[in-house]
């Protein structure tokens, strides 16, 4: 299964979820590829590499294969292609069309792996819609705040222009960094999102200062001396389960229709 985790507001928790995802996965015995299409390569780095000279950007010119560019990383069952910061110019080197296709024929070709996760930038430009045509699933991280529920629309109509393209992914919303402190205030966003033209995850992603120690450190949250056991290393196992369930269940739903025609 072929998933991005995409939204254009930054600090919502797309590389959090993403590799966090990728390590509860992996706990299960899940095989997992990472794709990293954001050009300041925090996934990249996230999964602790460091060092690497190929990165996507020669796949999607035709030089390599994923499998030639994939790297080994500090999370076992997970494998990542790296970023570089010359994704930046993948808007101005290909066209839409063929960027799209270019990625999504390198994604589909792939074997070996139980769920490819893709992280995407916070730009809404030809690389993320070209992720989100590629994509059995789109996850969208929406930060429980005002600003985070407004920006969630621009990701619908992104979503919108892969329909009419004939591209249906499933689309999950994922409320993160909830307060412990405004309980009420996490309930109304709860339930703004179950009006919305999306599924949404039951699991939602509790705030903790070790998804920044994690980021720190260069690994995910489940790989720190306190962040095991924690709540947000519980959350994301929680929503493993939702994701394997998920795939397992892949079939049209009345939110795809109700996204091609808002």
């Amino acid at each position: 299964m072929i998933l991005s985790v995409v939204n254009e507001k930054g600090g919502v928790g797309k590389t959090t979820t993403v590799l966090s995802l990728a390590a509860a996965l992996a706990e299960k015995k899940k095989k997992i590829l990472v794709v990293d299409l954001d050009p300041q390569s925090n996934a990249t780095m996230g999964l602790g590499i460091s060092s690497y000279t190929l990165s996507l950007m020669n796949v999607l010119r035709g030089e390599y294969s994923i499998e030639y560019v994939k790297q080994a990383t500090c999370v076992p069952g997970v494998d990542c292609v790296p970023s570089i910061s010359d994704l930046r110019k993948a808007d101005l080197e290909f066209s839409d069309r063929f960027l799209h296709l270019l990625l999504k024929k390198a994604v589909s070709e792939v074997r070996g792996y139980d769920y490819i996760l893709m992280d995407t930038s916070p730009h809404l430009g030809l690389l993320c819609q070209s992720a989100i045509i590629a994509s059995d699933l789109v996850i969208i991280p929406i930060e429980a705040c005002d600003a985070s529920i407004k920006a969630y629309g621009d990701v619908l109509l992104s979503i919108k222009n892969a329909n009419l393209a004939g591209y249906s992914p499933r689309v999950f919303t994922l409320l993160t960094r909830l307060s412990l402190k405004s309980k009420k205030k996490n309930l109304e966003y709860q339930e703004h999102l179950r009006r919305e033209p999306t599924e949404t995850f039951k699991t939602c992603i509790r705030e903790t200062i070790l998804f920044k120690d994690a980021f720190r450190s260069s690994k995910p949250i489940f790989f720190l001396p306190r962040g095991k056991n924690s709540a947000g290393a519980n959350d994301y196992r929680a929503l493993a389960k939702e994701v394997i369930r998920v795939s397992e269940t892949k079939k049209p739903t009345q939110h795809q229709t109700a996204i091609s025609r808002k």
